[in-house]
Formats: C-alpha cells, structure tokens, sequence
C-alpha cells in the first residue's frame, strides 16, 4: 500500500478504532491482517502482541 493511498484514507478516521480500519481496508480491497502490518511497518499504530489494544505509533499522522 503506497504511503500517500493511506494518508488519503485515513483522513477523518480515527487509527486506534478497530471499526475505522475495518473501513479503510474495504475501501482499499486489502485484508486487516496487511492493513494494521503496513501501519504498523510505519509506525502509524502498535498492537502489542496477544491484544487488541491499538496505539498510536510514532509517525501518526497529527501526533
């Protein structure tokens, strides 16, 4: 997914709602599994391992 598709989509959603990327990855015809993988590669959100407790990364978007 190319950086500038995502910063598209993500305008106006929230990175840290489940429901906000279960939107996104329809709108962008990709699994969740490689939507919260490539955010996270770019430090947009973290998950840590065994939750489903999304944080804001480091480069989000606005931070």
């Amino acid at each position: 997914m190319p950086l500038d598709k995502l910063e598209e989509v993500r305008i106006g959603r929230v990175l840290t709602k489940w429901s906000h990327l279960y939107a996104i990855k329809d709108e962008l015809g990709v699994t969740i599994s490689n939507l919260t993988n490539r955010l996270q590669d770019i430090d947009w959100i973290h998950i840590p391992k065994n939750s489903k407790q999304i944080y804001l990364g480091k480069a989000a978007p606005g931070r």
